[in-house]
């Protein structure tokens, strides 16, 4: 999450410290652009053997949720929108191993506080991205499996299989 809100803050041209995360102590002061990961689905995985190691991979698609506040809120998100698109923001989340899969319109959420009004804006931006893993334990090609029961008569159930899985 850090590199995408140090993206977010490149293609916007915003000063450090602009673009923040949701669980960031500081206060939402009008000029700030919030980061949130909401939820991650995943989209299938699959388990592969390679040279004898178990590598299980994942395709999640990742909600993340972007909030401005302040000043021109609205203007910034829709151009944030715009940037989406740029090769500069694509090769960013290239580097990530990720790809925008998909992203919401610009919503104004725009609120009168008082006698004043403050300006916000969120946009939701879905990322696809991939997580492996890889075990350092062989593949498991055969097993036994023992059993073994007690019946109400005394009687011991004793059940040996050995179970292939290559």
């Amino acid at each position: 999450m850090h590199a995408l809100r140090n993206l977010i803050r490149e293609v916007l041209s915003l000063p450090n410290g602009t673009v923040r995360p949701s669980r960031d102590n500081g206060a939402f002061t009008p000029g700030i652009v919030i980061v949130n990961d909401v939820s991650s689905e995943s989209l299938g995985m699959r388990s592969d053997f390679v040279n004898g190691q178990e590598v299980i991979s994942e395709s999640i698609v990742t909600l993340i949720s972007i909030h401005v506040f302040g000043k021109n809120a609205n203007t910034l998100l829709n151009k944030f929108r715009l940037a989406l698109r740029t090769s500069h923001f694509l090769s960013g989340i290239k580097q990530m191993h990720a790809c925008v899969y998909r992203y919401s319109d610009v919503r104004d959420l725009t609120t009168g506080i008082g006698a004043t009004k403050e300006e916000r804006s969120q946009i939701d931006v879905y990322l696809m991205h991939n997580f492996s893993i890889q075990t350092d334990l062989p593949a498991i090609e055969l097993t036994s499996i023992h059993a073994q029961a007690q019946t109400s008569k005394n009687n011991i159930i004793t059940i040996n299989n050995e179970v292939n899985q290559g």
